[in-house]
């Protein structure tokens, strides 16, 4: 949001064109605008529109967001990849698979561990070891999806640096095929010690 104000900012100060383009998808969360039945536009989010009206030169007084600060969290970092826990496109689809991608502070980068062991991102969404909540085995993707409470989604962060299971403590968080580049796959897998499963919460 400070980065949205900063260029709505700028963009009214040096008398700059502006476009704000997310592309509008049914359901997506942030979208600033929904689309109803009838074709028309409404809404979503009145402070945004109103920065926006700003940058584009409207308005004497600048808008102040009164929004609550995101939630809080920490970069996933893989010790081996030097790159993040990343939930690809900001999706906030249940059931989408983690990958690593190039860290850049988004919150689609931010988890919480919480005092139940689960890992929180978007503040009501958590990290889950295979698709059903239920038994978890090696090779099962990490996804997010809806907080359950189940031992799917609880984890043990260690200080050495890497990530169990609860639901099945003999696997760890793990970058797929020992893989390193953007895309790869998140996944749980025997511990073993190995730099791609070894993880740093920055």
């Amino acid at each position: 949001m400070s980065y949205f104000a900063a260029t709505t900012d700028f963009a009214r100060a040096h008398h700059m064109g502006l476009v704000y383009w997310p592309g509008l998808r049914t359901g997506d969360s942030y979208s600033m605008e929904a689309l109803q039945p009838n074709g028309t536009l409404t809404t979503n989010s009145a402070s945004g529109a109103a920065q926006l009206e700003w940058g584009y030169g409207y308005g004497s007084t600048e808008p102040v967001n009164s929004l609550p600060a995101a939630p809080p969290g920490q970069a996933i970092v893989g010790a081996a990849s030097g790159r993040c826990v990343d939930v690809p496109g900001f999706s906030t689809t249940s059931g989408t698979a983690l990958d690593l991608w190039n860290c850049n502070a988004g919150g689609n980068q931010s988890w919480n561990h919480t005092a139940s062991n689960e890992l929180t991102i978007y503040g009501d969404m958590c990290m889950q070891a295979g698709s059903n909540g239920a038994s978890v085995v090696a090779g099962d993707a990490v996804r997010i999806a809806d907080c359950t409470g189940s031992a799917a989604q609880q984890w043990s962060v260690t200080n050495g640096g890497a990530i169990t299971s609860v639901a099945n403590p003999a696997l760890c968080l793990d970058a797929s095929g020992a893989g390193t580049s953007n895309g790869t796959t998140v996944d749980v897998w025997y511990c073993n010690g190995a730099s791609n499963q070894s993880w740093t919460l920055q």
